[in-house]
Protein backbone atom coordinates (compact mmCIF):
# COMPACT_ATOMS: atom_id res chain seq x y z
CA UNK A 1 0.00 0.00 0.00
CA UNK A 2 1.56 3.26 -0.94
CA UNK A 3 2.08 5.97 2.23
CA UNK A 4 -0.04 8.53 2.37
CA UNK A 5 0.64 12.36 3.23
CA UNK A 6 -0.11 12.93 6.90
CA UNK A 7 1.02 16.43 7.20
CA UNK A 8 -2.00 18.91 6.35
CA UNK A 9 -1.60 22.29 5.26
CA UNK A 10 -4.37 25.22 6.74
CA UNK A 11 -3.83 28.48 4.42
CA UNK A 12 -2.55 29.86 6.62
CA UNK A 13 0.41 27.73 6.73
CA UNK A 14 0.88 28.38 2.72
CA UNK A 15 0.36 32.00 3.19
CA UNK A 16 3.11 31.90 5.40
CA UNK A 17 5.67 30.03 3.84
CA UNK A 18 5.01 31.90 0.59
CA UNK A 19 5.54 34.96 2.32
CA UNK A 20 8.97 33.36 3.73
CA UNK A 21 9.88 31.97 0.32
CA UNK A 22 9.60 35.27 -1.71
CA UNK A 23 11.26 37.18 1.33
CA UNK A 24 14.42 34.75 1.49
CA UNK A 25 14.24 34.98 -2.54
CA UNK A 26 14.32 38.58 -2.87
CA UNK A 27 17.45 38.31 0.27
CA UNK A 28 18.89 36.53 -1.50
CA UNK A 29 19.45 38.82 -4.80
CA UNK A 30 19.74 41.95 -2.38
CA UNK A 31 15.92 43.00 -2.70
CA UNK A 32 13.86 43.66 -0.03
CA UNK A 33 10.49 42.03 0.35
CA UNK A 34 6.94 44.19 0.14
CA UNK A 35 4.10 44.52 2.21
CA UNK A 36 2.38 41.73 1.73
CA UNK A 37 -1.50 41.85 1.19
CA UNK A 38 -4.13 39.79 -0.39
CA UNK A 39 -4.15 41.92 -3.49
CA UNK A 40 -0.52 42.19 -4.31
CA UNK A 41 -0.29 40.70 -7.35
CA UNK A 42 3.09 38.41 -7.03
CA UNK A 43 4.49 39.13 -10.22
CA UNK A 44 3.20 42.31 -11.56
CA UNK A 45 3.05 44.03 -8.02
CA UNK A 46 6.76 42.97 -6.58
CA UNK A 47 9.46 45.79 -7.78
CA UNK A 48 11.74 43.10 -9.80
CA UNK A 49 9.97 39.71 -9.26
CA UNK A 50 10.88 38.29 -12.51
CA UNK A 51 10.81 35.00 -13.43
CA UNK A 52 13.73 33.37 -12.18
CA UNK A 53 12.55 34.48 -8.40
CA UNK A 54 8.96 32.55 -9.19
CA UNK A 55 10.71 29.40 -10.27
CA UNK A 56 13.22 29.69 -7.16
CA UNK A 57 10.37 30.40 -5.26
CA UNK A 58 7.72 27.47 -6.76
CA UNK A 59 10.59 25.12 -6.15
CA UNK A 60 10.97 26.32 -2.65
CA UNK A 61 7.10 25.30 -1.45
CA UNK A 62 7.56 22.50 -4.04
CA UNK A 63 10.21 20.93 -1.60
CA UNK A 64 8.39 21.98 1.36
CA UNK A 65 4.73 20.83 0.50
CA UNK A 66 5.99 18.02 -0.66
CA UNK A 67 3.79 18.67 -4.22
CA UNK A 68 4.35 19.81 -7.86
CA UNK A 69 3.08 23.02 -8.16
CA UNK A 70 2.62 23.22 -11.99
CA UNK A 71 4.87 25.48 -14.25
CA UNK A 72 3.59 29.03 -12.99
CA UNK A 73 1.17 29.80 -10.22
CA UNK A 74 1.74 33.03 -9.85
CA UNK A 75 -0.07 33.34 -13.53
CA UNK A 76 -3.81 32.19 -13.94
CA UNK A 77 -5.82 31.82 -16.95
CA UNK A 78 -9.54 33.31 -17.64
CA UNK A 79 -11.36 32.71 -20.84
CA UNK A 80 -8.28 31.90 -22.25
CA UNK A 81 -6.34 35.07 -21.10
CA UNK A 82 -3.34 34.98 -19.05
CA UNK A 83 -3.38 37.10 -15.74
CA UNK A 84 -1.25 37.88 -12.64
CA UNK A 85 -2.78 36.43 -9.66
CA UNK A 86 -2.79 38.24 -6.52
CA UNK A 87 -1.64 36.95 -3.50
CA UNK A 88 -4.31 35.52 -2.50
CA UNK A 89 -5.32 33.43 -5.67
CA UNK A 90 -2.00 32.09 -5.45
CA UNK A 91 -2.42 30.93 -1.68
CA UNK A 92 -5.90 29.60 -3.35
CA UNK A 93 -4.02 28.11 -5.85
CA UNK A 94 -1.85 26.26 -3.85
CA UNK A 95 -4.32 25.39 -1.15
CA UNK A 96 -6.36 23.94 -4.36
CA UNK A 97 -3.86 21.66 -5.66
CA UNK A 98 -3.14 20.22 -2.23
CA UNK A 99 -7.03 19.05 -1.64
CA UNK A 100 -6.66 17.28 -4.69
Amino acid sequence: MPATKTTQFTREDISTNLIAAITETLRLSGRPAPQFSGELKIIKGIDRFDSQCGVEVTVDLEQLLDTDLGDNIFIGQKNGKDYARTFNQVVSAIWAILEH
